[in-house]
C-alpha cells in the first residue's frame, strides 16, 4: 500500500515533466532549425520576458504551433515576425527591447559625462 501512495504521489508531482515533452517537430530538419531560431527571438507574453523557446505556457505552446505551420506554409522568418508584431505589437520581439536596454546602459555613463564637463566649466 506505501508503494502505490509512493507512485500516486511521484506521478502528481512530476506532471510538469510530461508538460515539457517535445511537440511535434517539422519533418525538415532544415525549416525545424529555422523555426527554433524563431523560438529564441519571440517572448512570451504570460511569462517574465521568457522566450517561448523555454516557456511552458499555452500561450508559448499556440506560438510554437503557430510558427511552425507558418514555415511549412513556406513563409520566411521577415513574414513570420512582421505577422507576430501585427497580432501582439513589437514587445513581442526580444530585438525590440535592446535598443531600450543600451539607453538605459548608456544613460549613468552620460550623466557622469555630463557631471564633470559641467563642473569643470564652473
Amino acid at each position: 500500500m506505501q508503494n502505490l501512495i509512493f507512485f500516486v504521489i511521484f506521478f502528481l508531482l512530476c506532471g510538469n515533466v510530461w508538460a515539457l515533452s517535445p511537440q511535434e517537430r517539422l519533418a525538415n530538419p532544415k525549416q525545424e532549425q529555422q523555426a527554433r531560431q524563431i523560438f529564441l527571438q519571440v517572448k512570451c507574453l504570460t511569462c517574465q520576458g521568457q522566450v517561448i523557446e523555454n516557456s511552458d505556457s499555452d500561450f508559448a505552446y499556440s506560438l510554437r504551433q503557430f510558427i511552425r505551420k507558418e514555415i511549412a506554409n513556406g513563409k520566411n522568418e521577415a513574414e513570420i515576425k512582421e505577422m507576430l508584431i501585427k497580432n501582439f505589437g513589437s514587445h513581442i520581439l526580444i530585438s525590440s527591447q535592446k535598443k531600450v536596454y543600451l539607453v538605459l546602459i548608456l544613460m549613468p555613463a552620460l550623466l557622469i559625462f555630463l557631471h564633470f564637463l559641467v563642473k569643470r566649466r564652473f
